[in-house]
């Protein structure tokens, strides 16, 4: 989990509940966090952490607290852009997400990192306040919008490219789309979003303009969701994770939800033992 707050990267054992202590806390001078907003592993369980300015990238299955440098740092700060959001796709690149504009940059990066692979970026992308990219199982890119609702572009972007993406889901009364941020796919294709305390789940393999209500919504004064803009993740069965910043909790709910939900969550993690003070993102390996 990415703490903005306490400027903290901590790791919970898989079934944490209720004042669960970190088993592993990244934190310090030297690991150069900075405000971290997004958070993601690869394949191999390196751990990724996009802050205001950088990407930072640490070693797997880190243990107790470690104030250590990182193995990579990518510097995402062009003219002073703030990230967004960060998703690392099934071959290890890495697109980073800030206003108007997702680069993509080379897998398995080492040591310092200047210069992107790819530029999805102008009038024709729908491109505007960009949060969160997740991945189906055939690359295309998922990013949410707070303008556009979710945009799914092409796989495997080259060089600069001002193109319109192959789908969208638009924000609007029929989608519930409000403020899209954190996203998720499942193996199925099926699309998740956190929404401004809502999770909206829509059907795999959307191809033009998809304005369909959701196949599943989580909701309610039973969920803990506190309405924040925040970050989710799902577990490899398809538990479904969320980080709520303003309440400083994460809460689980099971897999595969259908119709409109307000059940109390399966997991919630939160309590002084926690290290949890400001959560903004998480990732489940």
């Amino acid at each position: 989990m990415a703490d903005q707050t306490s400027n903290a990267v901590t790791g919970y054992p898989a079934g944490a509940n209720g004042n669960q202590a970190p088993v592993a806390t990244i934190t310090g001078s030297n690991t150069g966090l900075g405000a971290p907003v997004a958070i993601d592993v690869d394949a191999s369980g390196n751990i990724y952490v996009a802050n205001l300015f950088t990407v930072t990238v640490y070693p797997p299955n880190p243990t107790g607290t470690l104030n250590e440098a990182p193995t990579a740092t990518i510097n995402v700060n062009s003219g002073g852009v703030t990230i967004y959001g960060m998703g690392v796709d099934a071959s290890g690149k890495i697109y980073v997400a800030y206003l108007g504009t997702i680069v993509v940059y080379a897998a398995h990066p080492v040591g310092t990192v200047n210069t992107p692979i790819a530029t999805i970026t102008g009038s024709n992308t729908h491109l505007a306040e960009v949060h969160s990219i997740a991945f189906d199982a055939a690359g295309r890119i998922y990013a949410t919008d707070n303008v556009y609702g979710i945009d799914v572009f092409a796989p495997n972007p080259v060089g600069t490219l001002n193109e319109a993406p192959v789908a969208n889901i638009p924000r609007n009364a029929t989608t519930g789309l409000s403020y899209p941020w954190g996203i998720a796919l499942d193996a199925s294709g099926k699309i998740y979003t956190l929404d401004t305390a809502h999770i909206y789940v829509f059907p795999a393999n959307p191809v033009g303009t998809v304005s369909e209500a959701p196949l599943a919504t989580i909701t309610g004064s039973n969920t803990g969701l506190d309405g924040g803009n925040d970050g989710m993740a799902l577990g490899p069965t398809g538990t479904i994770y969320a980080v709520n910043r303003n309440v400083s909790t994460i809460t689980a709910y099971a897999a595969n939800p259908s119709g409109t939900l307000n059940e109390i969550p399966i997991v919630t993690i939160s309590g002084s033992n926690t290290g949890i003070s400001g959560p903004t993102a998480l990732a489940v390996h």
